[in-house]
C-alpha cells in the first residue's frame, strides 16, 4: 500500500509540474504575440506615416530619417503612389 501512495505522489508532482510548465509557455506565448502584434502596429504607422510625409512633399531621404523605414520601402511607396495619381 505504501509504494502505491508513492506512486501517486509521483504522479501528482509530475502533472503539478506540467501543469505549471504549460501555464509558462502559454504565457510565453501571449508575450511574443503581444510583441509581434506591437511590432506590426508599429510598421503600419511608420507606412502610413511615410505616405503622408511624401504627399506633404518631403524628400526620400528625410522621410527614410523620420520613419525609420529603409530608403528602398520608401522609394516603393513613393513609385505606387506616383502610379496611382
Amino acid at each position: 500500500m505504501r509504494i502505491m501512495r508513492d506512486e501517486v505522489n509521483v504522479d501528482r508532482d509530475v502533472e503539478v509540474k506540467m501543469i505549471s510548465l504549460a501555464d509558462r509557455l502559454r504565457q510565453e506565448g501571449i508575450e511574443k504575440g503581444i510583441e509581434k502584434g506591437i511590432q506590426k502596429g508599429a510598421f503600419l504607422k511608420a507606412l502610413q506615416t511615410c505616405r503622408k510625409l511624401l504627399l506633404m512633399g518631403l524628400s526620400p531621404s528625410d522621410v527614410s530619417d523620420a520613419t525609420e523605414l529603409p530608403l528602398e520601402k520608401v522609394l516603393e511607396i513613393q513609385n505606387s503612389l506616383n502610379n496611382s495619381n
